[in-house]
């Protein structure tokens, strides 16, 4: 257990889920909600201490988690790196592109570090998938297909989904930020995106003003295609990838947790399995201990940074872009004045 104590900004389920994982981790878990400041009721975590002044918790901490509403990140993170604190920000960084340009600066100037929440990329299949593709095992890729999505309705129990952030434009929500992940996963695994098309669906039952469905289709700068499905309205939890090589299909399965491999006869093979004590949770435990040894100045630089972050925003604002416009858009003409709406 690490000698240090870290403050958590947000006690919805992520801020949660973290303050539980970090109580075996390190000496001190406090949480500041917003909600608790003002006296009203939120479900306490035993051993954890819940604070109501942020700024000066802020001041105390070793290290931040910054698990709030999206739309409310880059205030905090901005005090919080202009003193040099280590911060972990939740994905997505922000809701659009305002104060994007602030963070950077002050990060150039702070002796702290700062990683996101994409917590895929310490998925035990993604990491050997990550380690094969660099290697060219199985050739050149001519295409990319993966896809995401569950029913909003069945996210969480006793939770009104319009009344929370991935009903509202103006908090964050819709599924390309929402569901970001696969977004990030896309230049982990295959590099820069160097053009951004898409197109946006609403789903009339579940009354909210965010988009419950986008068709991303990419184009890398190595010049093969990538194709993302993302949904707010799937009836069951799916999360899979297709990679087409040159010398097979490598297709990875969340649910079963497996990368196989198809020939060209189409015998299909299974290369990787996640152990059996993987769980969900096994990825958090990961990246927070990612961010805790990067504390300690024993960063393996496995996660997410502040400018893969950056760059996985800019891709979803091309993608809105995108479908607002009915044109291609280069995720690196995102301008800093770039306003989601």
């Amino acid at each position: 257990m690490l000698d240090i104590s870290i403050l958590i900004i947000g006690s919805g389920s992520i801020g949660k889920r973290h303050a539980k994982n970090l109580l075996n981790l390190v000496r001190e878990v406090k949480v500041y909600s917003l909600r608790f400041s003002k006296n009203e009721y939120i479900e306490k975590i035993k051993k954890v201490i819940y604070v109501k002044n942020l700024y000066q918790e802020i001041e105390l901490a070793d290290g931040i988690v910054i698990a709030n509403r999206t739309d409310k990140h880059l205030e905090i993170a901005k005090f919080a790196i202009k003193r040099n604190k280590h911060v972990f920000i939740e994905k997505p960084i922000s809701h659009n592109m305002l104060g994007i340009r602030e963070i950077e600066n002050f990060e150039k100037g702070s002796s702290g570090n700062i990683e996101s929440g994409f917590m895929l990329r310490f998925h035990p299949n993604l990491i050997f998938l990550k380690n094969i593709l660099s290697k060219k095992k199985y050739g050149h890729i001519h295409y990319v297909r993966s896809s995401v999505g569950q029913n909003l309705l069945e996210w969480r129990e006793n939770y009104d989904h319009k009344k929370g952030y991935a009903a509202k434009r103006e908090w964050g929500g819709g599924v390309t930020l929402d569901l970001i992940h696969e977004i990030d996963l896309v230049r982990w695994l295959f590099g820069e995106v160097k053009m951004v098309s898409a197109m946006f669906g609403n789903s009339p039952e579940l009354e909210i003003e965010t988009e419950s469905i986008a068709h991303l289709n990419l184009k890398m700068e190595e010049e093969f295609l990538v194709q993302l499905s993302l949904d707010y309205v799937r009836p069951f939890y799916g999360r899979n990838s297709e990679i087409v090589c040159s010398k097979g299909i490598l297709i990875w399965d969340y649910e079963k947790g497996t990368i196989n491999l198809q020939n060209k006869k189409g015998e299909i093979s299974v290369l990787h399995k996640v152990n059996k004590d993987f769980t969900r949770n096994s990825m958090f435990i990961d990246e927070i201990t990612h961010f805790l040894n990067s504390i300690n100045g024993l960063n393996e630089n496995k996660a997410s940074n502040l400018n893969d972050a950056i760059k996985a925003l800019k891709i979803c604002c091309a993608a809105h872009l995108s479908n607002k416009e009915k044109q291609f858009v280069y995720p690196s003409k995102i301008t800093y004045d770039y306003e989601i709406k």
